[in-house]
């Protein structure tokens, strides 16, 4: 089971083996602040199926230019290009954290109660501030594009 909780789009969306199941309207506290992007996977069913063990990683939204990755030589950077990669180095320390997220994210309780039911080890959680992305179809996992 995969779900998406987009903060765009202000829903949740919930597939199983790449099939629509459905979809609901969130809450999501300050809407209007970054949640970040955010995957959780279902690790280990634990307390006798009564709890779940995840793992989570952050996508972050700010990527080096070709140009910094293409294993050339950088040149020295200028003072303005300096206080830019500062800045964007403070924009990601400052990034919304994976469990500051969730906790910002408020389900209708008939949602709660179906994706509670479809939960099994190897399911996903998406997070993020995107929408899906037209990619996102018939027989696919959810796409988000990050850039």
């Amino acid at each position: 089971m995969q779900v998406f909780v987009s903060r765009k789009q202000g829903k949740v969306f919930v597939r199983q083996g790449f099939e629509p199941l459905f979809e609901a309207p969130v809450t999501i506290t300050e809407p209007d602040r970054p949640l970040g992007t955010h995957v959780f996977t279902a690790m280990q069913i634990q307390e006798d199926g009564a709890a779940m063990r995840w793992t989570a990683v952050t996508i972050p939204s700010g990527y080096a230019r070709k140009s910094d990755r293409d294993g050339k030589r950088r040149r020295k950077l200028s003072r303005a290009e300096q206080e830019k990669v500062a800045k964007l180095a403070g924009e990601l320390a400052a990034a919304p954290t994976a469990a500051a997220a969730l906790g910002r994210i408020e389900l209708p309780q008939a949602a709660v109660d179906r994706i509670s039911e479809l939960l099994a080890v190897g399911s996903a959680l998406i997070v993020s501030d995107n929408p899906l992305s037209d990619e996102t179809g018939i027989e696919t996992g959810f796409v988000v594009l990050t850039h």
